[in-house]
């Protein structure tokens, strides 16, 4: 009979218990801690995780069996999630892990993501950055090659404190909007750095060498030294951005959106982090874990952040 190992983990306030027969995985802080910096880290999308004791209750389980069958199978009920699949090989096979069960393109951050907002944390796509005094926050929000990390490396040529490279979390509640910080790890497309910004590098001490197409190399940068000294912001002055680069474009556009159009625009980036399917490992197809009680949740957050949210013109 194979051992069962477990690892409590605490984030945002929500206790996460992992329990899996393949003890490497839940016991690999290159997810859990980023020690090094590592492309894959769940450090890239959260804040912390932070380790508790096993004896009492968690709020999530998140069960892996690692096992010889050819497949990937994902069943859920509640809070309660169990995973079956070859595991144990595809985590000592795989290179590239951002796809993987536990990275930050893969199954957890979904599943994390749905929880919290059960408990009534929703979660933006975003970056985000204060202004000098603190007293506005900046959200850039949008889907993966936005632009969202453009906007962000040139808040740091400002000296603009970070307040969340991929992530920036909310609740509503007591009649008070609270902003909360999210991941200070930024995984950075060498060629923003080298072409765009090459101040950057010596800030963040990067040591590059010329070698390869800087467009397809990425490196995983530490901004902790810089963000805000704020963890939470209660009714903070908000402006939001929704960056869109294209290709050949000289001089930048600015518009405006309507009104009637922001809600909606919230809500897909609400969900953008939480309704696509996963592609695990590259080659394992999971459905979305979205349903329709979770959309009517994040649809209503869009609607009462954008009632309750001091947005500046």
């Amino acid at each position: 009979m194979s051992s069962i190992f477990r690892r409590t983990f605490s984030l945002m306030g929500m206790k996460i218990r992992i329990i899996s027969d393949f003890e490497q995985i839940i016991l690999d802080d290159e997810y859990f801690k980023s020690e090094g910096g590592f492309l894959h880290s769940l450090l890239s999308n959260f804040n912390s995780l932070s380790d508790l004791p096993d004896d009492e209750e968690a709020d999530m389980y998140f069960e892996i069996h690692s096992s010889g069958s050819d497949e990937i199978q994902l069943r859920h009920s509640g809070s309660y999630y169990q995973l079956t699949g070859p595991i144990e090989e595809l985590e000592r096979s795989t290179e590239d892990k951002r796809s993987s069960v536990f990275g930050n393109m893969g199954l957890f951050s979904k599943i994390a993501v749905l929880e919290l907002e059960k408990r009534g944390i929703f979660s933006f796509h975003s970056t985000s950055f204060c202004s000098p005094d603190e007293n506005r926050l900046f959200l850039v929000l949008g889907g993966s090659g936005a632009g969202k990390s453009s906007v962000l490396l040139k808040a740091q040529t400002l000296g603009l404190p970070v307040f969340g490279t991929e992530l920036t979390h909310f609740s509503f509640k007591d009649g008070s909007l609270k902003l909360m910080k999210g991941s200070l790890w930024q995984n950075c497309r060498m060629g923003n750095l080298v072409v765009d910004f090459p101040e950057l590098l010596s800030k963040y001490e990067i040591d590059y060498q010329p070698g390869g197409d800087p467009w397809h190399q990425y490196r995983s940068v530490d901004l902790s030294g810089w963000q805000s000294r704020n963890s939470l912001f209660s009714d903070p002055e908000i402006s939001l951005l929704f960056p869109r680069i294209e290709s050949q474009r000289v001089d930048p556009v600015i518009s405006s959106s309507s009104p009637g159009r922001i809600d909606y625009k919230l809500y897909g980036n609400l969900a953008d982090k939480v309704s696509p399917p996963s592609m695990l490992y590259g080659r394992y197809f999971i459905p979305s874990i979205d349903d329709d009680e979770s959309q009517y949740r994040r649809m209503s957050a869009a609607s009462v952040f954008k009632t309750a949210a001091n947005i500046a013109d």
